[in-house]
């Protein structure tokens, strides 16, 4: 028996005790062992659900059902948890599986978008989908619970790069940003929000009737607002990630809350340091280090 067949078996028996695995498939489009869509036959009828693993070294599955539980409290639309995280003893090794219940909708059309219309539908769909997340902040953070989720504030992340050791400190960008960040950091900073903590649009699922919900919460917190979303710039050369630069996904965000150029530039520079101290020199992230280059002249001028 394989690591995933070991992984099923233990998610349906920790659903039911003497339950059983009918039926697997890929949750995801692309080809992905977990998380997997299982059909689950239980003592007490069939069901569908899903199941997520990771090693128990790395795993996130906590914040996961931490998340799960907070939402399903407060009516959102996303899966509901079943159960875990539950260890689980494999031939690879100690893994973590949470159960949760099947989401309705399709994935958002993403990765190869075929048409623009298709395309800006995303967008807009997309959108609302992180403004409903960002919405349910006041009742998630009035839930006790809430507390065991992180807070991240932009001040604590540029402790956390002033403190960090890299081969990029004192370079000449490096030093400018730093600089620049000193000097606008405090005239930018927006209350925290409750966040997926991963604002890819794989993680959207729309219905029908267009309503949108959310998977994937093994790094939800509560952070700024729009911390998530230089990425989709950063690694814009990438063949995955480049559908949001061809759409215009972040533009359109920030055209649509009225963000201004240098509100955006203070998180590129300071999202952008954080990924760039896990850069290797001899290999610059060119996309990367042109982006914070833009953000730079932003805020200088």
């Amino acid at each position: 028996m394989g690591t995933e067949e070991q992984i099923h078996r233990a998610a349906a028996e920790a659903v039911a005790p003497g339950s059983r695995v009918e039926h697997v498939e890929p949750y995801r489009r692309y080809p992905s062992p977990f998380p997997a869509r299982l059909t689950v036959a239980t003592p007490a009828g069939r069901l569908e659900c899903v199941a997520k693993a990771a090693p128990a070294t790395s795993s996130r599955l906590d914040v996961e059902a931490t998340a799960l539980r907070l939402l399903s409290e407060v009516g959102a639309r996303s899966p509901r948890l079943l159960v875990g995280p539950v260890p689980v003893q494999t031939d690879s090794g100690p893994f973590e599986v949470v159960v949760m219940t099947t989401l309705p909708g399709e994935v958002l059309p993403w990765l190869q978008v075929p048409d623009l219309a298709t395309g800006d539908r995303t967008c807009r769909l997309w959108s609302t989908a992180v403004d409903e997340l960002h919405a349910l902040t006041a009742q998630l953070a009035a839930l006790p619970e809430s507390r065991a989720l992180a807070r991240r504030t932009l001040d604590e992340e540029l402790a956390d790069v002033l403190a960090g050791d890299t081969a990029w400190a004192a370079t000449p960008l490096v030093d400018r940003a730093i600089d620049l960040l000193g000097t606008h950091l405090a005239d930018h900073r927006r209350p925290l929000v409750f966040t997926s903590g991963d604002l890819n649009p794989l993680n959207v699922l729309v219905e029908d009737g267009g309503r949108v919900g959310w998977v994937d919460f093994e790094h939800a917190a509560f952070e700024d607002p729009l911390i998530g979303l230089p990425k989709f710039w950063f690694w814009a050369d990438d063949s995955g990630w480049a559908t949001g630069a061809r759409l215009g996904l972040v533009e359109r965000y920030l055209y649509r809350h009225r963000v201004p150029a240098e509100t955006f530039a203070v998180r590129i520079l300071l999202r952008g340091l954080t990924h760039l101290r896990d850069s290797a020199p001899e290999d610059p992230p060119a996309q990367l280090l042109a982006t914070l280059e833009h953000a730079v002249d932003v805020l200088r001028r």
